[in-house]
């Protein structure tokens, strides 16, 4: 019985440790993805402006 206690014990302190280590690794991914993500339109967004700029050269 005294085992049990311990171990549930144990579960109980390091379980929310736990929580928090998944919420860290999530968000961290998370963050990852959006600075990607704004990278991509970044780009695409210099891309168009080239774009933009060929075009007005040849209609001159």
């Amino acid at each position: 019985m005294e085992v049990e206690n311990k171990l549930l014990m144990f579960v109980m302190k390091s379980f929310p440790r736990f929580l928090e280590n998944k919420t860290q690794q999530k968000l961290q991914f998370e963050s990852k993805a959006n600075s990607s993500r704004i990278h991509e339109c970044h780009s695409l967004n210099m891309t168009d402006d080239r774009e933009r700029e060929r075009r007005e050269r040849k209609q001159r």
